[in-house]
């Protein structure tokens, strides 16, 4: 089996779903819910700046997110969806400059940043579905593109739900014609400090699983399926997962990895992973 690879507009499409915090004014940092529980400097209200955020939109403590155990803020991506809010949103203001759009901007943020994963997860899609399955998923790649055109009160009032219904659908559909194809076992959903190390994981199905603190050091795994996996502090070293799919920056980030690991094209290595060779 062999993906097929993006054309053109669909790999520019991919380029725009990587975060540029400088071209952000900490939307991540304001508009989301944060659980200390989850490696978060506090438990914090959604539209409530942190405690951390700069006034230039900074974080005062990114050099020393690591040795604080600060892992939410170490994992955490929004697609490109920081960015894209930021600019669309200049000519009316910031959420620090004008409190009558303030909701409207963590909205749209939030909004944005759905669709964005969902591009991610399509364009994913798309590299490994069949014949029958590619006019389904190119239509829905095309009505993303559609939302992400629209101005910006528009897309606040649009039904995004029922598309992301849709997409959930056609991602599970694909994922269980993958798994009958390849006559994948199905694995047990909680999978706490699992042992694969050194395993052949290939056409593995952890679609939704948890396998916080597992190990998957030196394992091969070609087309192993982590679609909505939670992969936090899961071991990485030495392993192959250029060929993986449904990975998403956020997942890498929250891994330990080293030197030696591969990942799919599109994803970068988190600049903590230098203290893990």
């Amino acid at each position: 089996m062999n993906k097929r690879a993006l054309n053109d507009d669909y790999r520019a499409l991919k380029s725009n779903l990587s975060i540029n915090c400088k071209e952000c004014t900490g939307l991540c940092c304001v508009a989301l819910y944060f659980s200390k529980s989850d490696g978060f400097p506090e438990n914090k209200k959604a539209g409530k700046p942190c405690v951390n955020l700069n006034n230039n939109f900074t974080c005062n403590i990114y050099a020393q997110l690591e040795s604080n155990g600060l892992k939410g803020c170490i994992a955490y991506d929004c697609f490109g969806a920081g960015q894209k809010v930021t600019h669309e949103w200049k000519t009316k203001g910031a959420w620090n400059t004008n409190n009558s759009i303030k909701q409207d901007i963590f909205k749209s943020f939030e909004i944005n940043q759905l669709l964005n994963q969902i591009m991610w997860y399509l364009l994913d899609a798309y590299t490994i579905c069949d014949e029958s399955e590619l006019t389904m998923i190119n239509q829905l790649i095309r009505e993303n593109i559609n939302y992400s055109k629209k101005e910006v009160y528009d897309l606040l009032t649009s039904d995004i739900e029922s598309y992301r219904n849709r997409v959930n659908i056609e991602l599970k559909q694909l994922t269980s014609n993958l798994a009958k194809q390849s006559k994948t076992k199905i694995v047990s959903k909680f999978q706490f400090e699992k042992d694969y190390s050194n395993q052949d994981i290939s056409y593995m199905n952890f679609t939704m699983t948890y396998l916080i603190g597992s190990k998957l050091e030196g394992c091969k795994a070609h087309y192993t399926n982590f679609l909505g996996t939670d992969l936090r502090d899961v071991s990485i070293k030495n392993t192959d997962l250029s060929e993986s799919i449904f990975l998403t920056q956020f997942q890498v980030n929250s891994m330990l990895g080293d030197v030696h690991t591969k990942l799919p094209e599109g994803l970068t290595y988190p600049i903590q992973w230098s203290y893990h060779k």
